[in-house]
Order: structure tokens, then sequence, then C-alpha cells
């Protein structure tokens, strides 16, 4: 049995997921690097997590969430409202 090939664009639910934190933390006022130094990560995984490139485990949307000051449950709501609906606005790297 052959495991199904992985497709080279991020999965939906990621980019939306990345979209959402992306406007949060811009409405918290914080930069990818701010963020980052938060929750351990490097900028570099910030920017992917944006993009939807790099899946993120359970317990750092709950970090995230909590440096962003909102909740990881409405994150989620969000981005798979999102993934049913309109294409998320591309996170911009020099932010």
């Amino acid at each position: 049995m052959s495991l199904p090939i992985r497709p080279s664009a991020p999965e939906p639910f990621y980019r939306h997921l990345g979209s959402v934190i992306r406007q949060r933390r811009e409405m918290a006022g914080m930069t990818q690097e701010d963020l980052a130094v938060d929750i351990g990560y490097t900028r570099t995984s910030i920017i992917n997590i944006e993009h939807g490139r790099q899946r993120i485990l359970a317990h750092t949307l709950l970090d995230i969430a909590h440096f962003l000051g909102c909740s990881a449950g409405d994150m989620l709501l969000e981005a798979s409202e999102g993934e049913q609906g309109t294409q998320p606005v591309e996170a911009d790297d020099a932010a």
C-alpha cells in the first residue's frame, strides 16, 4: 500500500489558519519577530506558518493565541469558515 503524495502547495486549511494568525498578530501590534520570540520559534517559522507552509502543533496554537490575546478555538473556527469560503490574503513577509 503506497502513501498518498502530499501536494506541493499548502493545504487550504493551513493557509486560512496562517492568514488568521497574521491578521490577529497585526491587530495586536506585534511583528513576526515579536511573536517568534514569545513562542520560542524563529521569524522564518512564523513566516511559514502565516503562509500555511508549516503545520503547527496544538500546544503551539495555544501559545500563539495566548500571546495574541484571543482563543485558539476562535482562530480555528475562523480558519475553517475561511476554508469553506474565500481565498485567504497572502501574508506579507515584511511585516
